[in-house]
């Protein structure tokens, strides 16, 4: 239990502070709960027989004879007082009720921000030794999840827990005996049943999350590769995996709904055969009328309130049960990103280097630098002296699995030297990351794009409106798509679908290089970016940028000779060895 609420605490974060207005408010509305309960007796006792006021109720005699009540008008009264009394108390329920959704909600938003920001600014290494969909799980399913049935819960728990205390203490001023038997009961229910639930709902949990996550995958898999997919004829491959994991999803997801309905059944004929057996009793015993109708009207309006209370609380539990593992894996998420980094961190704008917005790059060295990945023995990149000066045509070239991938992510800044350090205008590259990415720009070979218009994936824009057309027009001229403009039905505000999917390879490119050239940016990475791409669409974008010679800083990773015969440079990488003396005159193999 304490693990437990350690890690509770630790997700709800700065939000604890809060709890206890929340309490608070659960206070008030247990105090109408028991005013209004207290009220029932009495006014059954005034209409039935208000003789005997005096006997069972002295302040209520008191209060009648000190303002001299007629029977008529005090029944009005008191009634109308009662009436008032569960009005009040069904206002604050319901707005006890909207403040615990807004606040789960908003704690909900928070933790999405909250993974959002992380995930953006995650090492590197880390993104890549993670799938994709556990990502997307977290955000969609763990969090969700986690406010539904973990926050909401809890805090529906602590609500009817507390109006079920003020109720039982009530009943225990009525009728102590028949209190102790009703809790009894309640208590003897609560606990078989957490008994027999516990287990079948803890594993319901990780087996719905897991299944969830497998569906995410197979999904993103499936529909990402649709080409290679039905080429291949591996439709059902995917299928079974999906349909499996969501066949585990239903199954268990209905197998815990079930569950949670069995106190509610348990507890409806429980307190049906308690009023039933306390009625039977005032009769056989002779009870004075007035009182065994009055503990009998307390205790009829208390199972009434009791019921939903109670059921809510076993409903709560059996949630907390089965998101159990959703807090775990959350948990693990948040303290991840709570860790300190000692290296592979973007930094924010605010930690990073000072600079000014007319600054301009003139030169990044790489020094002696070595990397090697976490899980691995040797270094994938081995001592490079490598520097790019300003105005450059570089190619880097190297077979597949020379780590070419690598050092790119190096000159990136994505990924930090194990050894060795490279230099930005002569500062190390970490310290200097946010000038460095507000000049360069990543073109590879599968192009980012997003399901906007054709304006809105070249500017990328912060908020609406916020666009140079004059720029726009510019670049769109420079890379050659006035005819893809001219082309689509609604011009630069044409829809190209998910990844770009209604241009060519080719346009797919353009856009790319004209984002580059829209944020001005100074240097260009082109990963394999035409490698995809058919001789003659090749030859159209090796021309668009063999335009920005001299005007921009270019490196091209390439396989083919016609992409890299009008670089300044060559870089060979061999077996993570870097050799930069390759002379543009000399006959190369890169096969």
């Amino acid at each position: 239990m304490k693990k437990y609420l350690n890690k509770y605490f630790f997700v709800l974060g700065e939000k604890r502070k809060k709890l206890p207005i929340v309490v608070c408010f659960f206070i008030l509305a247990s105090a109408l709960d028991l005013i209004g309960l207290g009220l029932v007796g009495p006014f059954i006792a005034v209409v039935i027989s208000p003789e005997q006021i005096s006997e069972n109720f002295i302040w209520l005699d008191n209060i009648i004879q000190r303002y001299s009540f007629e029977h008529s008008e005090f029944v009005l009264i008191l009634g109308g007082i009662m009436l008032l009394v569960f009005y009040m108390k069904g206002f604050v329920a319901y707005f006890v009720h909207k403040y615990i959704v807004r606040f789960s909600f908003m704690h909900q938003a928070d933790i999405i921000k909250l993974l959002m920001t992380n995930y953006q600014a995650m090492p590197y290494e880390r993104i890549i030794d993670r799938n994709t969909s556990s990502l997307l799980n977290t955000v969609s399913g763990h969090v969700r999840l986690y406010t539904e049935q973990t926050l909401m819960a809890s805090l529906k728990l602590t609500s009817e827990l507390l109006v079920v205390i003020a109720v039982i203490s009530l009943l225990a001023i009525t009728n102590f005996f028949a209190m102790l038997t009703l809790g009894f009961l309640f208590l003897t229910i609560f606990i078989l049943y957490d008994g027999f639930a516990k287990a079948p709902l803890q594993k319901s949990g990780e087996i719905t999350a897991r299944a969830l996550e497998t569906i995410l995958q197979g999904l993103q898999e499936s529909i990402g590769s649709m080409k290679e997919v039905r080429i291949f004829g591996k439709q059902d491959f995917f299928f079974s995996r999906v349909v499996g994991a969501a066949e585990d999803y239903a199954k268990y997801g209905s197998k815990t709904q079930a569950m949670q309905n069995i106190p509610r059944y348990l507890l409806e004929s429980t307190v049906l055969t308690f009023l039933i057996v306390l009625a039977g009793y005032t009769m056989f015993y002779n009870l004075n009328p007035a009182n065994a109708m009055a503990t009998l009207g307390v205790f009829a309006v208390a199972a009434v309130r009791l019921l939903p209370s109670a059921f809510q609380i076993s409903v709560a539990v059996s949630s907390l049960r089965f998101s159990r593992h959703h807090l775990n894996e959350l948990y693990n998420d948040l303290k991840n990103l709570e860790q300190p980094i000692e290296k592979n961190v973007v930094i924010e704008k605010s930690n990073n280097r000072p600079y000014s917005a007319d600054e301009v790059f003139y030169e990044l060295e790489l020094k002696a630098v070595s990397y090697k990945y976490p899980k691995s023995d040797t270094n994938a990149i081995e001592n490079a002296d490598i520097s790019v000066s300003k105005g450059e045509c570089i190619a880097v070239i190297g077979k597949s699995g020379a780590g070419k991938t690598t050092f790119v992510d190096l000159i990136l800044g994505l990924l930090i030297p194990t050894r060795g350090k490279i230099l930005l205008n002569g500062v190390n590259l970490s310290e200097y990351l946010s000038f460095w990415y507000s000049k360069v720009a990543y073109i590879p070979q599968s192009v980012f794009l997003i399901d906007d218009s054709l304006k809105n994936n070249i500017i990328l824009p912060k908020k609406k409106g916020d666009i140079d057309e004059e720029r726009l027009q510019s670049v769109i001229t420079a890379t050659q798509l006035d005819e893809v403009v001219r082309e689509l039905s609604s011009g630069v505000n044409t829809f190209i679908g998910e990844n770009g999917i209604k241009l060519s390879g080719g346009q797919r490119q353009r856009v790319a290089l004209a984002r580059a050239l829209y944020h001005q940016r100074e240097v260009i990475i082109l990963d394999e970016a035409t490698s995809a791409l058919d001789v003659e669409t090749e030859k159209q974008i090796i021309h668009e940028i063999n335009e920005l010679k001299g005007h921009k800083t270019i490196i091209v990773i390439a396989h083919r000779a016609e992409t890299i015969k009008h670089c300044d440079r060559i870089i060979e990488i061999k077996n993570g060895k870097v050799n930069d003396q390759i002379k543009q005159n000399k006959k190369i193999n890169i096969s």
